[in-house]
Protein backbone atom coordinates (compact mmCIF):
# COMPACT_ATOMS: atom_id res chain seq x y z
CA UNK A 1 0.00 0.00 0.00
CA UNK A 2 1.39 3.42 -0.69
CA UNK A 3 1.35 6.64 1.67
CA UNK A 4 2.05 10.05 2.02
CA UNK A 5 4.06 10.54 5.02
CA UNK A 6 4.91 14.17 5.45
CA UNK A 7 6.37 17.00 3.71
CA UNK A 8 7.01 15.50 -0.12
CA UNK A 9 8.02 12.23 1.22
CA UNK A 10 6.30 9.40 -0.98
CA UNK A 11 7.07 5.87 0.18
CA UNK A 12 5.23 2.52 -1.08
CA UNK A 13 7.83 -0.25 -0.25
CA UNK A 14 10.82 -0.57 2.34
CA UNK A 15 13.13 0.39 -1.52
CA UNK A 16 11.84 3.84 -1.29
CA UNK A 17 13.96 4.53 2.10
CA UNK A 18 17.76 4.00 3.69
CA UNK A 19 17.76 3.95 7.49
CA UNK A 20 21.34 3.98 8.71
CA UNK A 21 21.31 3.85 12.41
CA UNK A 22 23.58 5.82 14.85
CA UNK A 23 26.04 7.45 12.33
CA UNK A 24 27.59 9.88 14.61
CA UNK A 25 28.60 10.34 17.96
CA UNK A 26 24.99 11.98 19.03
CA UNK A 27 23.72 8.17 17.99
CA UNK A 28 21.54 10.14 15.14
CA UNK A 29 20.60 7.72 12.63
CA UNK A 30 20.23 8.81 8.99
CA UNK A 31 17.02 8.22 7.14
CA UNK A 32 17.29 9.33 3.23
CA UNK A 33 13.93 8.37 1.12
CA UNK A 34 12.52 9.06 -1.99
CA UNK A 35 10.20 12.28 -2.95
CA UNK A 36 8.13 13.22 -5.64
CA UNK A 37 10.82 16.07 -6.82
CA UNK A 38 14.20 13.90 -5.66
CA UNK A 39 15.67 12.76 -2.03
CA UNK A 40 15.27 14.21 1.13
CA UNK A 41 16.61 13.03 4.56
CA UNK A 42 16.43 13.23 8.59
CA UNK A 43 19.04 13.25 10.88
CA UNK A 44 18.53 14.42 14.17
CA UNK A 45 16.24 17.80 13.92
CA UNK A 46 17.51 18.40 10.26
CA UNK A 47 14.60 18.05 7.72
CA UNK A 48 16.13 18.77 4.19
CA UNK A 49 17.68 17.67 0.45
CA UNK A 50 20.90 15.80 0.73
CA UNK A 51 22.74 18.63 -0.61
CA UNK A 52 21.75 20.64 1.77
CA UNK A 53 22.66 18.43 4.45
CA UNK A 54 25.83 17.87 2.86
CA UNK A 55 26.89 21.88 2.85
CA UNK A 56 26.17 22.36 6.66
CA UNK A 57 28.04 19.38 7.59
CA UNK A 58 31.06 20.69 5.44
CA UNK A 59 30.53 24.09 7.11
CA UNK A 60 30.45 22.58 10.66
CA UNK A 61 33.76 20.05 10.12
CA UNK A 62 35.63 21.76 7.35
CA UNK A 63 37.15 18.86 4.59
CA UNK A 64 37.54 16.33 7.53
CA UNK A 65 37.10 12.68 8.18
CA UNK A 66 33.94 12.80 9.28
CA UNK A 67 32.60 15.01 6.80
CA UNK A 68 34.13 12.90 4.05
CA UNK A 69 32.35 9.82 5.84
CA UNK A 70 28.49 11.53 5.10
CA UNK A 71 29.49 12.45 1.86
CA UNK A 72 29.93 8.39 1.49
CA UNK A 73 27.02 7.53 3.31
CA UNK A 74 24.67 9.84 0.69
CA UNK A 75 26.49 8.96 -1.80
CA UNK A 76 25.31 4.71 -0.80
CA UNK A 77 21.75 6.19 0.12
CA UNK A 78 20.94 8.11 -2.96
CA UNK A 79 22.73 5.51 -5.23
CA UNK A 80 20.22 2.89 -4.01
CA UNK A 81 17.34 5.32 -4.28
CA UNK A 82 17.96 5.93 -7.86
CA UNK A 83 15.32 8.08 -9.47
CA UNK A 84 12.07 6.41 -10.25
CA UNK A 85 9.50 7.53 -13.34
CA UNK A 86 6.67 6.20 -11.50
CA UNK A 87 6.53 8.96 -9.13
CA UNK A 88 6.93 11.77 -11.26
CA UNK A 89 3.59 10.32 -13.24
CA UNK A 90 2.08 10.86 -9.26
CA UNK A 91 3.21 13.93 -8.69
CA UNK A 92 1.40 15.18 -12.17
Amino acid sequence: TEGYLSGHAWVSSSEDTVWLPYVDREHYSLTVYRTQTGFELTHGLFCCTPEFFLETVIQKYGNSRTAREYELLLEFACSRLQADDSLKEVAT
